[in-house]
């Protein structure tokens, strides 16, 4: 059996602005570096095997900070990037919902259905991104934990490759920055869902902080 730790990288100041990313390449802000240190902090005790990510650096950084701890390098696949974008990107969604009404609604309806101008339709995103998932769960045959860095879109479409869902259900999950999620593969039978959207990490230091600023004031 192998254990998929599926992570989304940290927060970036485009997250901060509702930008869409896509693939430029936005570095992780002062709170993405904090919540990639505190999710390598929690999972600091446990046997990871190997790291792999996007080749963005916010997905890189996220996965480097807890690759480091245990001396191990992060391999890089593009096809883990997150979905392009094309003229969407740098745009907030109240920028695209203007400027392309029509067809922001049919990409809620029935993303399958969308082809993204001068960007990707996410049937070639879900094709390209569990196929590197697949590829590596193969490579190691089964066996032992690894952990997957990519982008909030991206593993929607992993996660409905995973649970056997249509892609218009990809926006009724949940992702948050530096969300964790747990998945068993097994040889002969369909992988198990563990843990899902888990930002219980981040979320316990955050309120910690918060009572220390009280205290203080």
């Amino acid at each position: 059996m192998l254990e998929l730790y599926l992570i989304r990288h940290g927060e970036t100041l485009w997250n901060q602005d509702s930008k869409y990313q896509g693939h430029q390449d936005v570095p992780l802000s002062d709170k993405g570096r904090q919540q990639a240190g505190r999710l390598a902090h929690w999972l600091k005790d446990v046997n990871i095997d190997a790291f792999y990510s996007s080749d963005l650096s916010r997905a890189y950084d996220t996965a480097k900070a807890m690759a480091e701890e245990r001396g191990l390098e992060v391999k890089l696949d593009k096809r883990l990037r997150e979905v392009n974008f094309g003229d969407w990107e740098g745009r907030t969604y109240q920028e695209i919902k203007r400027l392309y009404p029509e067809l922001v609604q049919q990409w809620i309806t029935d993303p399958s259905s969308v082809q993204l101008p001068q960007g990707e339709d996410f049937g070639l995103v879900k094709k390209r991104a569990y196929e590197a998932v697949k590829e590596i769960i193969e490579c190691r045959q089964y066996e032992g934990r690894i952990a997957v860095v990519s982008h909030g879109a991206t593993i929607r479409t992993i996660l409905c490759s995973v649970l056997d869902l249509p892609l218009k259900a990809m926006w009724q999950i949940e992702q948050g920055n530096t969300a964790l999620n747990i998945i068993k593969f097994h040889k002969d039978h369909p992988p198990i869902m563990n843990l899902f959207n888990s930002v219980w990490h981040s979320r316990r230091q955050e309120a910690r902080s918060r009572k220390k600023e009280d205290k203080i004031n």
